[in-house]
């Protein structure tokens, strides 16, 4: 499983960096793109976004004319200290956003976009998530 590191600003400018061959870090309140199966991890809270799987894809391909632009479904993970919660986050319908602690975790997007009918490949999904504290 990949991890991919989240950073906040305050370590950013205090020099923080990352290995040339890691993944780029990723900033609270900034977008990041998680693969089936990735972790984020936000440092220092510890606070990981697991990116579990495709729970649905009813999306209208792009070769397609539907009534209904569809919608796409993620299950994520979220974990911190000793809770634990499971997410399901939409691209369309509510919830597109959830709550877990104090953070605010929200799908901004789901690729790839379906062009032609049938399914697409698991391992071909990249969700793009934005982590932000609760206001």
């Amino acid at each position: 499983m990949k991890t991919r590191s989240i950073l906040l600003p305050a370590l950013l400018v205090a020099g923080a960096c990352h290995s040339p061959s890691g993944p780029d870090p990723v900033v609270l309140g900034r977008p990041f793109e998680l693969r089936v199966g990735e972790t984020a991890v936000l440092f220092p809270e510890g606070l990981q976004v697991t990116f579990r799987d495709v729970v649905g894809d009813s999306r209208c391909p792009t070769s397609v004319s539907c009534p209904w632009e569809g919608d796409g479904a993620v299950s994520l993970a979220a974990q911190a200290e000793d809770r634990h919660a499971d997410l399901v986050l939409h691209t369309t319908l509510d919830p597109a956003a959830a709550s877990f602690l104090e953070y605010r975790i929200r799908l901004a997007t789901l690729r790839p976009y379906p062009r032609d009918p049938g399914p697409i490949d698991p391992k071909d999904y990249v969700a793009t998530l934005v982590v932000s504290l609760e206001e």
